[in-house]
């Protein structure tokens, strides 16, 4: 589906440049500021139109608001499993490479590091 594709790519594209040129913080508070002016409009806009047709619809995000978003018990102890086996494979990824137990894939890895500076922070 073409037109789908074409707002995917513009809205990924818009997403890369945002970030290479602001910090990942300033886009994402950005972004939820642009939501929270839509909404509020929409919101002010129905509480207009309703005024004016003098209906009786209520709350525009009523059923958002009513959904129930509660975590339960098992689903958090399974992300929390889940995390634990990521969380164990990058602690010992790291203390491999940055202990020096194979000099190739320290050195990589320091390349890799002054790379990311070079593009973050522009320290070279």
């Amino acid at each position: 589906e073409p037109k789908k594709s074409v707002a995917a790519f513009i809205g990924s594209l818009l997403a890369l440049v945002s970030v290479a040129t602001l910090s990942v913080i300033s886009v994402v508070s950005y972004l939820l500021l642009t939501i929270l002016c839509i909404t509020i409009t929409f919101r002010v806009y129905k509480s207009i139109i309703q005024a004016v047709q003098k209906s009786e619809e209520g709350h525009p995000f009523r059923s958002s608001l009513q959904r129930d978003v509660s975590l339960s018990s098992e689903s958090v102890r399974q992300l929390a499993d889940l995390s634990t086996v990521y969380l164990n494979r990058v602690i010992r990824e790291s203390r491999r490479l940055l202990l020096v137990e194979e000099l190739v894939d320290s050195l990589k890895c320091s390349v890799e590091f002054s790379e990311c500076s070079v593009v973050f922070c522009g320290v070279f």
